[in-house]
């Protein structure tokens, strides 16, 4: 089900009641509400596509407090952008973004659009994107009828942080969750506390808590996962929160790795596209130049490669998989190999495209040889879903008392899915909880229709 969603107008009326005046009916109204005030704060634990859509839009329909936990250095999950230097910078995992003409997709739609009436969203214009023949070299541009493909103004991590500074959503990142309890506080009874340790390596052990929050969103579906266990010698975050059915959910989501390639080259390529997939090759999917993104630096020749899934399932053995991030077992010798192979692949790919543009009048022999002056790869182990959580078919969410889980693995493998996903989960929670705030303090909901906001 897909949600547009609408900015939320609250109007409470008092109910005097026979004998009492409405200065004290007023009175106790007004200490209701800053009751069921201090119990409007969400915790979204997942920084990505879903949960900043859905962080964003919970403020937007009339939430007090939300606030984003994240692991990474940044938001933006496999959206997020991986820097070398100020100059160099790759969009890693998730590739561009693109309206889309089929049915129910109005919400994702207004997301896009509304994304770049506020500069979070560039086209992705100066350049042809279609198939590439590794053997060959022969390009075929594919020809779009559905608008601009878009990508985010200096990298879509840059653009959930802009979108969740507009929107007054609280981050934390670098903040590795690794539990829940339930307050028993007076101010806070019966909320959720998030415990969290920090994720930069050399910080300690030490675990940190935020109290007083009234539902938990679920936005990483590795809260669920035994990796944990393996990694840091802990049990799955979500087991605290007794859910069991969300926790088998998201168990249950099958995944595919990838591995992402970043480099620089010595000199522009001098090819006929700026994105293309790769036919005929084992070891790539797909290449693109990053550097002829919107904001870029075009002095810097950036260019992003993914692997194809039968590689990435050959090198990301489980031992390598089970690797705390920061620790030398993480950078193993394998991630070394694959830098290296895919490194010769794209040369290969590039060199044949460069071989194949040219003209009668040139010669690849009169340039400088096209060669790769840094490279590194990144592994992206169970992150890409294959299959859709059971449960979540109908509502792009799960959902279980005050605990929700929302991604693309709710809705669809993609973008939009982990967007539709958060939105329709935050149109959930929201409606959930001004209920109870309209039967807490005896008072009426009047919804009008408004701008949705990121």
């Amino acid at each position: 089900r897909m949600h547009r969603a609408s900015a939320v107008v609250r109007r409470a009326i008092a109910r005097v009641a026979p004998g009492k005046s409405s200065s004290s009916s007023s009175t106790m109204l007004t200490q209701q509400r800053q009751k069921t005030r201090a119990h409007a704060s969400v915790a979204v634990v997942g920084g990505g596509f879903a949960g900043v859509a859905c962080a964003c839009e919970l403020k937007r329909l009339g939430i007090e407090r939300v606030v984003v936990f994240d692991g990474g250095r940044a938001l933006g999950g496999r959206a997020s952008a991986r820097g070398a230097s100020d100059s160099a910078r790759w969009d890693h995992g998730a590739r561009f973004i693109e309206r889309d003409s089929g049915d129910d997709t109005s919400a994702w739609n207004a997301y896009i659009d509304e994304g770049l009436v506020k500069g979070y969203f560039k086209p992705w214009t100066n350049g042809a994107f279609g198939a590439i023949d590794a053997r060959t070299g022969r390009f075929v541009e594919e020809l779009k009828s559905t608008g601009d493909r878009l990508v985010g103004d200096l990298g879509f991590g840059a653009t959930c942080e802009a979108a969740t500074k507009d929107a007054g959503v609280d981050v934390f990142t670098s903040a590795r969750v690794v539990g829940f309890d339930i307050d028993d506080s007076d101010d806070n009874q019966g909320c959720f506390s998030v415990r969290y340790k920090s994720a930069v390596p050399g910080d300690g052990d030490d675990a940190k808590t935020s109290s007083g929050y009234r539902f938990v969103v679920l936005a990483d579906k590795n809260l669920a996962s035994e990796r944990v266990i393996r990694a840091y010698g802990e049990r799955p975050p979500i087991e605290s929160l007794n859910v069991p059915d969300i926790a088998r959910a998201m168990q249950g989501v099958e995944s595919r790795p990838v591995l992402a390639l970043m480099v620089t080259l010595n000199r522009e390529a001098r090819v006929p596209f700026v994105g293309a997939d790769v036919d005929g090759c084992e070891t790539l999917a797909w290449i693109a130049n990053e550097s002829s993104k919107p904001g870029r630096v075009r002095d810097t020749q950036c260019w992003v490669a993914h692997s194809t899934d039968a590689y990435a399932a050959s090198v990301l053995s489980r031992a390598a998989m089970d690797t705390r991030v920061g620790t030398a077992a993480h950078e193993d010798g394998s991630l070394a190999d694959a830098t290296s192979r895919m490194s010769e692949a794209l040369l290969d790919v590039l060199r044949a495209a460069e071989s194949a543009n040219t003209t009668g009048s040139e010669s690849t022999d009169e340039i400088l040889p096209l060669e790769i002056t840094y490279a590194r790869a990144h592994r992206w182990g169970a992150a890409f879903p294959t299959s859709i959580a059971k449960g979540a078919e109908s509502k792009q969410y799960l959902q279980s008392g005050d605990v929700y889980a929302v991604g693309d693995w709710c809705a669809e493998p993609n973008a939009r899915g982990a967007v539709t996903s958060g939105l329709a989960a935050a149109a959930a929670i929201a409606h959930a909880l001004h209920a109870a705030q309209s039967y807490d303090t005896d008072t009426t909901i009047c919804t009008g229709t408004g701008s949705r906001g990121m």
